[in-house]
């Protein structure tokens, strides 16, 4: 007997993905041994994922804050980006 599994598309909500996006926070994940992190750059979209840019002479550092939760794999990771992406957002609304 053949068992054929298909992947199921993760649904992105594109509102909070696009706010982010134009709100310059960078999210993606990094392997660490075995497991996975998900990681937060704001200001990581101008500077084209370095960790300083300069605008007008001026150097801007970057802030990179790596999430506390390790995931098994970084499908599980993907899996949380939509949660990540509306916190971000909700978080910045209440500020």
């Amino acid at each position: 007997m053949l068992v054929v599994r298909t992947k199921k598309k993760l649904m992105m909500n594109n509102l909070d993905f696009n706010w982010c996006i134009e709100n310059d926070f960078q999210v993606y994940i990094i392997p660490e041994h075995s497991f996975a992190r998900i990681c937060i750059r704001k200001g990581g979209i101008t500077s084209e994922g370095k960790d300083f840019y300069y605008t007008n002479g001026v150097r801007v550092n970057v802030v990179e804050r790596k999430g506390s939760v390790l995931y098994k794999s970084q499908d599980l990771a993907a899996k949380e980006l939509n949660k990540v992406y509306k916190y971000l957002r909700d978080e910045a609304n209440i500020r």
